[in-house]
């Protein structure tokens, strides 16, 4: 009896079973990517929203004047020095100058104009002109601010803003 040649290779069963596995793995990867855009997103609202509260209650004790300094990526708190009348950055650890992770940028609108970021020039001293846009007074006062974050890995946009009774709020802007 001749022997018979089997033949090697793949059913189409087999094939696209192999190609659903290959499409759920990556939509499931897909997600996860922009899961942690978006977290991280909202990682860095609540973490801005969080240090201008924890500014202004610290204007309000130690009667102090703060300030907020913004670039495109990175912002800053200031604090005013009475005996020199300029303001530099402020000494706490929790004020200090934050980078934006990559992707991420800002913008802000005062009293309802929007300001253009430029970089800041240098003061007297060869130091970093730092004035900022937003001011928290000792008086518990503050301008009237919306600061808008977004990403370009996520859809999502926040502002943080100042309410009418000075408190600091988050909103996630509408079609997001």
């Amino acid at each position: 009896m001749p022997s018979r040649k089997k033949i090697q290779g793949f059913t189409l069963l087999e094939i696209l079973l192999v190609v659903v596995i290959i499409g759920i793995l990556t939509s499931i990867v897909g997600y996860a990517v922009s899961g942690n855009s978006q977290r991280l997103l909202e990682r860095e609202v609540n973490r801005l929203q969080q240090v201008l509260t924890m500014v202004a209650d610290e204007a309000l004790l130690s009667g102090m004047d703060y300030g907020f300094v913004m670039e495109a990526d990175r912002y800053r708190i200031v604090r005013f020095n009475t005996e020199n009348t300029y303001w530099e950055p402020a000494e706490n650890d929790a004020f200090s100058s934050h980078q934006l992770p990559e992707g991420m940028g800002m913008s802000i609108t005062l009293e309802g104009e929007k300001l253009n970021l430029i970089k800041q020039e240098n003061n007297e001293a060869g130091k970093p002109a730092l004035n900022p846009g937003v001011l928290l007074l000792s008086s518990g006062e503050m301008t009237d601010f919306s600061i808008h974050i977004n990403s370009m890995h996520s859809s999502a946009r926040f502002t943080v803003f100042s309410d009418q009774y000075g408190d600091i709020k988050i909103s996630r802007d509408a079609g997001t």
